[in-house]
C-alpha cells in the first residue's frame, strides 16, 4: 500500500531539529501520520510534499485506518 506525503511533524527529543513523522494521506482521502520506520539520515531530509510513500502496517483499527503504520520506502516515479 502507499501513501502520498502532505508534510512533516517537528521531532521532539533526539529528534529535535529534525522530522518526528511524515503526515500523509491514503488513496480514500483518510489521513494518517508515520513516524516509525524512518531512518536519522532521512528525518534530515524527508520525501518532499506530494512523494509516494510505501509502508506496513499491522491490521485496521475499528475505523479501518492502518494500525501501527511504519515507513518502507519511498516509491519510484510510475
Amino acid at each position: 500500500m502507499y501513501l502520498i506525503s502532505t508534510g512533516n511533524k517537528p521531532g521532539k527529543g533526539k529528534y529535535k531539529d529534525k522530522v518526528g513523522a511524515l503526515y500523509c494521506q491514503m488513496n480514500n482521502q483518510q489521513k494518517l501520520t508515520i513516524g516509525s520506520g524512518l531512518s536519522d539520515k532521512q528525518r534530515l531530509s524527508t520525501p518532499p510534499i506530494g512523494t509516494r510513500i510505501t509502508f506496513k502496517y499491522y491490521g485496521l483499527t475499528k475505523n479501518k485506518k492502518p494500525r501501527f503504520p511504519v515507513f518502507k520506502s519511498i516509491r519510484a516515479i510510475e
